[in-house]
């Protein structure tokens, strides 16, 4: 393969918004600075979710703050809502990212609001974003399964995505929140949205620790996906997942930065710098021997399940 992908870091949000133990301040700082070291540009450092939803990320704000701002290097927040984007924006977030949920149960249990709702809250945070003068990422969630529906219709998410795709946001991913896509169904859909939306940026964030979220990672790319979202030591994952899936948290940005380096993927990151910044993380963290430096599956079998 010859391709190039860029990689988007999420341990700092995703990865510690569920940790078993709040993370102080200062700590997150250093995680981010050890990731910026490793080569990462495009971080998402933090969450502007309600404290009482969201109580490891309470110090959003106090860690845009604080955080050394470098050239080439885009610190994301994760906001909810206008409101949170607001919040996010007053702290001097570099990227705004907001998601909306291609399942509608999805969408009123958990952010209380119908998908429609969702769209008006998109759109006032894409003004938000213009009179503040950044960019902002949209994210369609359960874009390939719920839990709450008996399956989401392809068509119906890319009708989402053509809608989001019309606010006019910087990039787009697509998330297999439940953890349940193979790698045809990512590269399927991934071929098809680009079909539709050729001018589109796209990204995708995926699940699992095997080769099997490895292939989904590849077959994405393959089918024309620009960016990945990854996190450290593969810290974090969803609440909720598919009844049979063998879900086990985010993709490894270690382990995803080794594989597409071995299959000719250009990051633009030294894989062994990369290992070494997990293992440092995952000190620092205070994570569980060897967290940082799992068996990472066999490049040929992780091209062969993305070619399947």
């Amino acid at each position: 393969m010859t391709a190039r992908a860029t990689i988007v870091e999420v341990g700092p949000r995703d990865g510690l918004q569920s940790y078993s133990q709040e993370v102080p301040t200062d700590r997150k700082i250093a995680m981010i600075d050890r990731l910026f070291a490793a080569g990462l540009t495009e971080i998402e450092a933090t969450s502007f979710a309600h404290p009482k939803m969201v109580p490891h990320l309470a110090d959003g704000a106090e860690v845009l703050r604080t955080l050394p701002r470098r050239a080439g290097v885009h610190y994301r927040a994760l906001v909810p809502n206008h409101t949170g984007a607001v919040r996010a924006i007053e702290a001097g977030a570099d990227v705004i990212v907001a998601f909306i949920s291609a399942s509608p149960a999805y969408s009123e249990r958990n952010q209380n609001m119908t998908v429609e709702q969702a769209l008006g809250q998109l759109e006032r945070i894409d003004r938000a974003a213009r009179d503040a003068g950044i960019g902002w990422v949209a994210g369609v969630s359960m874009a390939f399964g719920s839990p709450y529906e008996d399956e989401i219709p392809r068509d119906d998410v890319l009708a989402l995505v053509e809608r989001c795709a019309a606010l006019g946001p910087a990039h787009l991913y697509v998330a297999d929140t439940v953890g349940g896509a193979t790698p045809d169904e990512v590269r399927t859909m991934i071929a098809t949205i680009g079909a539709a939306l050729p001018q589109l940026s796209l990204g995708v964030h995926l699940h699992g620790a095997d080769a099997r979220g490895l292939a989904c990672a590849v077959a994405a790319v393959d089918a024309g996906a620009e960016q990945v979202e990854t996190s450290i030591c593969g810290l974090g994952g969803p609440v909720v997942h598919s009844p049979g899936t063998d879900l086990v948290g985010n993709l490894a940005t270690e382990a995803v930065v080794a594989t597409f380096a071995q299959l000719g993927i250009d990051t633009g990151l030294d894989p062994d710098v990369v290992a070494a910044a997990a293992r440092q993380v995952a000190a620092l963290l205070a994570l569980p021997a060897g967290t940082g430096e799992r068996p990472i599956p066999a490049a040929e079998e992780v091209a062969a399940l993305a070619a399947a």
